[in-house]
């Protein structure tokens, strides 16, 4: 035993005799003992000892009795509770059996039917004990207990019992009294009253979990989960089941409604409307359908979210510090509706104005193609930007009137935002990396090349240096620059003297990037945090000491932050925008394939069916790994920090990749866990992607950017050779392009009648052309024996994928297209797939969505800086 269990042995000697630890919760150790008196086991619960320190035992004592009245049959009893030597402590019946949890990780989702039987009878216990004057405040699966299949639920009212001994002093013990997935929007702003319906919302988000596989709300911290609580719409269950009745789902939409009095009035009603099929909803919620429109919806009555403050009261501790109730209330959550907010690890896809008044932002149609989006921070609608669709590496000019991005192709372009058409910007690479200084020159780097260039009014475009532009300072005679180091994707920060070409560092700690806005230099760091410190621009040089305002910023693995910073000191940022890899059931159900989240691309199924190859973007680089069956962890196999896009040969263990720069890619041929280096394949070809061998031969098929200035061309490529041979290029767009696997025929997406749509053409001849899908359609795959030809279709409330079965010969035909499942959830890629297709056409390997689908509004930074540096000075 150890020494803790020893101790309290002693302590509780001649009542309880533990016998060992159970487990640990966020306020409690649990053990098992005997029950000395009784003869029968007990769980006895602990509380934490910095918990104990701050609650007097008299008052928890007193407190506690009130739930020890509670007697019903779904709510496990309290059998004592008492102080002894220092310990704080409650016994409970030892239950054998397993908690909801358990069940959920064994099995992810339940039946319709078992999951609202069980809910049901939680709500009729929590209705027992609302009338009964007590709110349990910590509805989870870790707190109900399963017994023969009957729940229980467990540790009823100790979050009460606690929060009222601690008179109010919970802050000081950096402990929660709330499970961040299921905490009601007033639990999560930290409301003084709380009732019943907090209750009924977390028993929701619990039936929610146990329908769909996941909690309504996600997040890779507890920041970003409270901040979607608070002004977030969870997606309807039936857009991730479809077998959910709508009574069911109509339920659990009122029940996860933001506002207290829109939800059930009593935990009865609702499991009363569960159980009722006629039951309807008018509401909004999780179990209507989301709206279609793309952009976001600025919630000015619950997003106006003081995270910190929010994160304070709560207990919750962000990164190393705890949040303060002094910090400043200036961060917006523009919540992006469904999966309405593009993003990238290699565009990119966000900028705010000079002054700090509008951003603008990638955006995805409902064809699952990215297309630029403004927003006003005082507009109610997003505005999206005519003819942008697929554009990339999105830059607002100083004065706001112009957009700047690459659409498809090696070049930046910039179009008026009062209309007009895109022009191409020669001499300018498609780079994340553009600066405008106040002569009217261009500056843009290359991160590959580690070059800076200018390019002047007159065109021309000239050298000026090493490294990566980040800003010119106020005046326009220096600028900020990043020293490319050791470390990937970032280095120290410079500053550069335009005229003489000196630099000098500024501070030597390693930045990705860098910005200056009134008085500071804000910086955002390789571990994701975003720091302000002081600096004197005149002087060239810091004046105090720097501070954390923000964590888990999104950063690329090209080496740049996805952010924005304006002259007025707002900065806008999305967080890091993580992703699962997930198996998925020709039914629709998803198990994630890792407990790994992070930002996955372009997932590519073995030929033998046991590896996925899946190319991660990182804050090191982006490369190629591989997950093999039944692995918990992945392989690296590239190691340039920009492998992406894997392709196996057919045939044996062998893949292909590509590598390059903005203008150029290279193709690469590796041999996984062999020592042998990668071979060039293609070297420098103005690829799109890495492309499809074609079945029985040497030849591959991959996309460039359209001769026409517009879209995409198909080309044919020799593998090992540097010729590109166009294949089909016409005034539409063609993307998408997939051969079959019988060699004969390709499959392509075109917009050609104004749509995208699915199409088939013969490899030895365009003459014949059959239309697969009929009512739109993105991201085709074939199935391995060439029967069928799956796509993305887009809904009126997202996407679902589609099976067409084909029939190739001489006159191909489809002989049906059948809906599969919904794929709302599931990231989109151009111009590939994002998803396979196992080898037996039983599952798909998708890439999901698990957080970042949010914008954040930082308002008046260097006054945030300030209150945080004050903070932490009077904390030392």
């Amino acid at each position: 035993m150890t020494g803790n269990t020893e101790r309290l042995n002693t302590a509780l000697a001649g009542r309880y005799k533990i016998e060992k630890q159970l487990g640990q919760g966020g306020m409690a150790t649990v053990y098992l003992a005997q029950d000395l008196k009784h003869d029968r086991k007990v769980a006895v619960k602990v509380l934490k000892p910095e918990l104990a320190a701050v609650l007097g035992a008299e008052r928890f004592v007193v407190e506690i009795k009130t739930t020890a009245a509670l007697q019903h049959p779904h709510i496990l009893p309290l059998f004592d509770s008492g102080t002894a030597d220092g310990f704080l402590y409650y016994v409970m019946p030892y239950i054998e059996g397993e908690t909801l949890r358990g069940k959920l990780n064994r099995e992810t989702q339940f039946s319709v039917d078992e999951a609202v039987r069980i809910t049901a009878q939680v709500a009729d216990a929590l209705d027992y004990a609302h009338r009964h004057g007590v709110i349990h405040r910590d509805i989870k699966p870790e707190n109900i207990l399963l017994h023969d299949g009957r729940p229980m639920v467990a540790d009823f009212g100790i979050a009460l019992a606690v929060s009222a001994a601690a008179g109010g002093r919970m802050t000081e013990t950096g402990l929660s009294l709330g499970t961040p997935h299921y905490m009601s929007p007033e639990q999560a702003t930290a409301e003084k009253e709380i009732t019943g319906r907090s209750d009924i919302y977390s028993l929701a988000s619990v039936l929610y979990e146990m329908l769909t596989g996941n909690p309504p709300h996600t997040g890779a911290s507890a920041q970003q989960i409270i901040m979607k609580i608070v002004t977030d719409t969870a997606r309807p269950v039936t857009e991730l089941r479809k077998s959910v009745p709508p009574n069911v789902a109509a339920a659990v939409a009122r029940a996860l409604e933001k506002l207290p009095a829109d939800r059930f009035e009593t935990a009865k009603a609702f499991a009363d409307a569960l159980s009722n099929p006629s039951f309807t909803t008018a509401g909004r919620g999780a179990g209507s359908p989301k709206l279609a429109a793309v952009g976001v919806d600025l919630r000015v009555a619950a997003g106006l979210l003081v995270i910190v403050g929010i994160a304070a009261a709560a207990g919750w501790r962000l990164g190393t510090r705890r949040a303060t109730p002094d910090a400043p209330p200036s961060r917006l959550a523009i919540i992006a509706q469904g999966s309405d907010l593009g993003f990238s690890g290699v565009a990119r896809t966000i900028d705010i104005s000079a002054d700090g008044k509008m951003i603008a932002f990638a955006g995805v149609d409902a064809a699952g193609k990215w297309l630029a989006v403004t927003r006003g921070l005082d507009q109610n609608e997003p505005m999206p930007v005519p003819n942008s669709t697929g554009v990339g590496q999105i830059k607002l000019s100083p004065d706001g009137r112009f957009l700047y991005g690459s659409q498809s192709g090696s070049v930046m372009s910039r179009i008026s935002l009062a209309g007009g058409t895109w022009t191409q910007l020669p001499g300018v690479d498609a780079t994340p990396f553009l600066v405008f200084n106040t002569d009217g020159a261009l500056w843009w780097s290359n991160a590959l090349s580690n070059a800076i260039h200018r390019v002047g009014p007159d065109g021309r475009d000239s050298v000026a240096g090493s490294g990566i532009i980040q800003q010119f300072l106020p005046g326009g005679r220096s600028a900020l620059t990043i020293e490319v180091g050791t470390a990937a994707n970032s280095g120290t920060v410079t500053l550069l003297d335009v005229k003489t070409g000196s630099k000098h560092a500024i501070f030597d700690t390693p930045a990705v990037e860098v910005r200056y806005t009134r008085g500071y230099l804000v910086y955002v760091q390789p571990d994701l945090s975003m720091m302000a410190v002081p600096f004197d621009a005149s002087a060239g040089r810091v004046t105090g000491d720097a501070v954390e305002i923000a964590r888990d910023v999104a950063v690329s693995g090209a080496g740049f932050a996805q952010w924005g910073v304006a002259d007025n000191g707002t900065i806008t940022y999305i967080p890091g925008f993580a992703s699962e890899l997930v198996r998925v059931s020709r039914d629709g159900a998803a198990r994630p394939l890792v407990d790994i989240k992070q930002r996955y691309h372009s997932p590519r199924i073995a030929p033998d069916g046991r590896t996925v190859a899946v190319d991660i973007v990182r804050p090191e680089g982006r490369d190629v790994w591989l997950l093999a069956a039944d692995a918990k962890e992945f392989t690296r196999t590239t190691f340039q920090k920009d492998g992406h896009d894997p392709v196996w040969a057919l045939g044996d263990r062998s893949m292909y990749y590509t590598a390059g720069d903005s203008r150029r890619l290279t193709r690469f041929h590796v041999l996984p866990g062999s020592t042998v280096p990668p071979r060039v394949d293609a070297p420098s070809i103005d690829l799109s992607y890495t492309g499809a061998l074609i079945p029985g031969g040497s030849t591959y098929l991959s996309t460039v950017p359209g001769r026409t200035g517009r879209g995409s061309d198909i080309v044919r490529v020799t593998s090992g050779v540097a010729k590109v041979d166009t294949l089909l290029g016409t005034a539409a767009d063609e993307a998408y392009v997939v051969p079959s696997p019988d060699g004969k025929w390709f499959a392509y997406i075109s917009d050609q009648s104004g749509r995208p749509e699915l199409y088939l053409r013969s490899l030895s001849g365009l003459d014949v052309q059959l239309q697969v899908s009929l009512d739109g359609a993105s991201e085709p795959v074939w199935s391995r024996d060439g029967r069928e030809l799956f796509y993305r279709r887009p809904t009126p409330n997202g996407a679902e994928l589609v099976s067409a079965a084909m029939q190739l010969d001489a006159q191909p035909k489809v002989l049906g297209r059948t809906k599969l499942f919904d794929v709302s959830g599931f990231d989109t890629a151009t111009p590939h797939a994002n998803y396979d297709v196992a080898p037996d056409g039983r599952s798909f390997v998708f890439v999901r969505r698990a957080g970042g689908t949010h914008i954040v509004v930082l308002q008046n930074v260097p006054e945030m800086a300030r209150r945080l540096a004050r903070g932490t000075a009077a904390a030392r």
